[in-house]
């Protein structure tokens, strides 16, 4: 067992084996975000008995960035036709989350002893691997950090599946019902794979220039910057192989699922009040946000749920693409880029200019 485990080759192997068949597993039980929520569990469950295949840093980078190309091209043609539509709902969506950390952060430093930088830090609505690479930055408590990140990230992917199955309950008409597309698609470009290397070359500098400046999720949002301008330069809508993307959400759901360190139950149970507070707040808080922004701009209610959900980007969009509407997803794709644009530069930054970290 150790040889499996400390053998980089062996190791890429069962992290890809494991990832694909818990993907696979979760969607044949028809799990909303099978394909990336299984492998969060199962990895999560292999901690406990002290078995954990892991892959390269350069692997993660590259998989981030691939990702970052997928979630680019399914927002440019928001920018190039319908960006006017979703200016309110970005402006309110970052003036929720600002007012909303200031909000959490004096509740949680009310009720524990966490002091200021690891109260705030553990209250920003980002994901956990964000959260971790701005709290290193500080020198922040990171089990602490990762305690109130990981519960949030449970409840939201234990909650929403089973909220949408109770509240949103799909019509049995043909008009209206969701066709479950199957987790292998024929691809109808015979050549797309080598047509999309270009897409992912441009992210993958865009990812190396980002890291290079050690820029807060560089992989991802360097990639997904740097293939946006790609796209609205040149008014491109570039379409990318979608069993790739299956296999890059599987493989990300492992990454979480590997990252999440057993020390952080531990530190759990000493906080669980806190935790248990604050996560109720910002969950809630996101359904009353998507609520305001359905009455007032006449939004999708659950569209904009899973736009404003601080659940993670690859979580949240997984998630939005089982459950909602081809032309939702550039919806929920906008304002999850804005949600973790708020989460890793602005609210850091006002952070910063209060001397607050």
């Amino acid at each position: 067992m150790d040889f499996l485990i400390s053998n980089p080759v062996t190791t890429s192997v069962l992290f890809l084996l494991i990832s694909l068949s818990s993907s696979y597993l979760f969607y044949q039980l028809r799990i909303p975000a099978g394909s990336i929520i299984g492998p969060i569990f199962v990895f999560t469950a292999l901690k406990f008995v002290d078995f954990n295949p892991t892959i390269p840093i350069v692997t993660k980078t590259i998989l981030y960035s691939i990702f970052g190309a997928f979630f680019a091209t399914k927002i440019s043609s928001v920018l190039t036709t319908r960006i006017k539509t979703i200016l309110i709902p970005v402006g309110i969506t970052i003036l929720w989350y600002i007012l909303l950390t200031f909000f959490s952060s004096t509740v949680l430093r009310s009720v524990s002893s966490i002091d200021h930088t690891n109260a705030f830090l553990s209250v920003i609505p980002g994901g956990i691997a964000e959260m971790n690479i701005i709290a290193l930055s500080y020198q922040a408590d990171v089990s602490i950090i990762n305690s109130f990140q990981l519960m949030r990230l449970f409840t939201i992917i234990i909650i929403i599946p089973a909220f949408i199955k109770a509240v949103f309950k799909v019509k049995k008409n043909a008009e209206n019902k969701l066709k479950r597309t199957p987790f292998y698609q024929k691809e109808h470009e015979p050549l797309i794979y080598v047509r999309s290397l270009p897409l992912f070359a441009i992210g993958g500098i865009g990812s190396i220039a980002f890291l290079t400046i050690s820029f807060p999720a560089g992989g991802l949002m360097g990639s997904l910057l740097f293939v946006v301008l790609f796209e609205v330069i040149f008014r491109r809508k570039d379409v990318l192989p979608q069993n790739l993307y299956t296999v890059t959400l599987s493989l990300l759901g492992g990454i979480i699922g590997s990252n999440i360190n057993v020390d952080t139950f531990s530190m759990l149970s000493q906080v669980l009040i806190p935790v248990l507070l604050i996560t109720a707040i910002t969950v809630s808080s996101a359904f009353i946000l998507a609520f305001l922004i359905h009455i007032l701009l006449k939004k999708d209610y659950l569209a904009s749920l899973f736009g404003v959900m601080p659940g993670g980007l690859a979580v949240m969009l997984s998630l939005a693409e089982s459950s909602t509407s081809a032309e939702d997803i550039f919806y929920v794709t906008s304002l999850q880029t804005i949600r973790l644009l708020t989460a890793v530069v602005i609210i850091p930054n006002l952070l910063l200019f209060f001397g607050v970290l």
